[in-house]
């Protein structure tokens, strides 16, 4: 998700799937990285542990949190 410009998913030998990382990664219930599991429900696009963090901290500031 942070190196790629694009992802795409196989299935007998055909693409089914194909996004940029952060909205095939956030709208895949299966095949996503654990950081989108973690915030869904909460943030979208939240698809690595940077973005996650990032949104976490923006948004604790915004609601007066931290």
């Amino acid at each position: 998700a942070e190196c790629a410009d694009r992802c795409a998913l196989f299935f007998r030998g055909e693409i089914v799937s194909a996004a940029p990382p952060d909205e095939f990664f956030s709208e895949n219930s299966f095949y996503t990285t654990a950081a989108s599991r973690i915030t869904r429900g909460y943030f979208r696009n939240a698809v690595t542990a940077g973005k996650a963090a990032e949104l976490c901290i923006l948004n604790g500031r915004k609601a007066g949190k931290i």
